[in-house]
């Protein structure tokens, strides 16, 4: 089998333990492990003298049972799914003659970009049809609602059409809206797109023009599902973060506010941080992009990005920068106080003859002094940099993540500044904003 489908033994032990490709649902009610359920498999593998999922193949349930530590339900689960090598093989090389190709985490040419920002919850088996050597330029993750305006759309299309000019790949979902409007015009113009979908793979390569756009070395479709399978709600919702992860940066043209899987993709990003992330902003945006901004996700605006404008490439290196270099500025301030405030301490000792032995002895009560001063120092360094992210109204939690600092010193920071009335504390959701 090894030969047909040029896949490892481990590969393979994934395929029959982590994908439902060999199991008939008509006659059988067993389940494929989950993503988590084999992380926690492969944990208790790597403890093991087993070490690999290839082991499966050459131990036996005795094995399993002490080396893995496994009851004699999942000894039953485990043995039931690798029991069905012949009929994956059978399914495997049907999806083959489709021009359908499988990868796994244990796999040489597995996407470097999910294992290393996903980690563990990069997908075990990936599915695709296309070059996967297409992932080695950078992408743009272009995302949003099925239900889009006519300035949505017509934003859409520019943003994809200079980000083929550029060179950047179109990373997107396949879906309606959005998706499909920044894949169409990228292709149109004979652009890259990396396209993770959540509908049928097979069916997807009926259509005369995917299938030219993949022989073309345009189109490179993926999923993390049977390539037979329809669309699923919970699989559309779990493929967003394989659309981030893929990308270099990604950018919202349409939101809905707190529902959809473009709002929920959105917020996962926002709180793992996976990739630097833009949203519209213009006079009527839907109310999911206006609360992204209030998040402090950085804007991109309607009309910027003209064949003449500005480079797509520049806009968000300028504001990935400017986000870093307020950290570095604040980093490099605080360390400069702290500097000055050592050497002035070092000083003092210097100058003190014996007597400092007894100064040295009160210590503790100076140094709870030198730390009060230090806070209001610090606060004074810091705050025009968070004042500035306040132009917009944020809370505690955004504020902490912007700056890399304690929540419980941004609050300590935000309770002063309110009673300073720099700024205005909000209600429903509690936000700060500057006071005008």
């Amino acid at each position: 089998m090894k030969d047909i489908l040029n896949l490892t033994k481990d590969s393979l032990a994934t395929l029959l333990i982590c994908s439902n490709l060999a199991i008939d649902y008509k006659k059988e009610t067993i389940k494929p492990y989950t993503v988590r359920q084999w992380n926690i498999l492969v944990d208790k593998l790597m403890n093991s003298s087993m070490r690999r999922p290839s082991s499966f193949f050459e131990t036996t349930e005795q094995d399993w049972a002490r080396e893995l530590y496994l009851n004699n339900e999942e000894i039953d689960r485990l043995n039931s799914l690798l029991s069905r090598a012949g009929q994956l093989g059978i399914e495997l090389e049907n999806l083959r003659n489709l021009g359908i190709q499988i990868t796994t985490r244990a796999e040489k040419n597995y996407p470097k970009r999910l294992k290393s920002i996903l980690k563990k919850d990069s997908p075990p088996i990936v599915f695709y049809c296309g070059d996967l050597r297409m992932l080695e330029n950078k992408g743009i993750a272009m995302v949003g609602s099925r239900n889009i305006d006519q300035v949505g759309l017509d934003f859409t299309k520019t943003i994809a059409k200079k980000c083929v000019l550029e060179g950047f790949n179109i990373i997107s979902g396949g879906a309606q809206g959005v998706d499909s409007a920044a894949e169409e015009t990228a292709l149109k113009l004979q652009g890259k797109v990396v396209s993770f979908i959540a509908t049928s793979m097979v069916q997807k390569i009926k259509v005369k023009e995917v299938r030219k756009a993949i022989i073309n070395g345009n189109l490179l479709l993926m999923s993390a599902t049977n390539p037979k399978s329809g669309f699923r709600v919970y699989t559309a919702m779990g493929r967003n973060k394989y659309i981030y992860s893929l990308s270099n940066s990604a950018i919202v043209v349409s939101s809905d506010y707190n529902k959809g899987g473009t709002w929920a993709g959105a917020i996962e990003n926002l709180k793992n941080n996976w990739v630097p992330m833009f949203v519209r902003r213009d006079d009527k945006i839907p109310e999911g992009n206006k609360e992204l901004l209030n998040k402090g996700v950085h804007p991109i605006e309607v009309g910027l990005f003209t064949d003449k404008g500005v480079s797509i490439s520049e806009y968000i290196n300028s504001k990935i920068n400017s986000s870093h270099n307020n950290e570095i500025m604040i980093q490099m301030d605080i360390e400069s106080f702290i500097n000055n405030k050592a050497k002035h301490q070092n000083y003092i000792i210097a100058k003190e003859d014996e007597s400092s032995i007894e100064i040295k002895e009160d210590k503790k009560e100076d140094d709870v002094s030198n730390m009060n001063d230090a806070q209001v120092d610090i606060y004074n360094i810091v705050w025009p940099y968070i004042e500035k992210e306040l132009i917009h109204p944020k809370n505690s939690e955004e504020l902490s993540e912007i700056f890399k600092l304690k929540k419980s010193q941004v609050d300590e920071w935000l309770k002063r500044a309110v009673e300073e009335k720099k700024i205005k504390r909000l209600t429903r959701p509690v936000r700060y904003i500057i006071s005008k």
